[in-house]
């Protein structure tokens, strides 16, 4: 499996495409309507413990294809700050 710095240099999708995964994510999730959710919010506003960001990383590892650290929402505490992140890489 391929780390983020490796698939940013490869086949990242786009940020719009990460953010559009990452609001749907959280809003089904929560069961909220994806307008619902504020990619500028931190996700602990949103009420994610602990083991549902260890999830989401994960998830979200799996859908970019790469290894992503568990901690990673909590280095990277909003939708925006961590799609920059991943996206800053290339």
């Amino acid at each position: 499996m391929k780390n983020a710095q490796q698939i940013a240099q490869k086949n990242l999708p786009k940020p719009h495409e990460i953010k559009a995964w990452l609001v749907s994510y959280i809003a089904n999730l929560l069961e909220l309507n994806q307008d619902e959710i504020d990619t500028q919010v931190p996700f602990e506003n949103y009420g994610l413990d602990s083991s549902a960001t260890v999830i989401l990383s994960g998830d979200l590892a799996e859908w970019l294809e790469c290894e992503l650290e568990p901690s990673l929402l909590y280095d990277y505490t909003t939708i925006e700050a961590l799609i920059q992140y991943l996206t800053e890489k290339k």
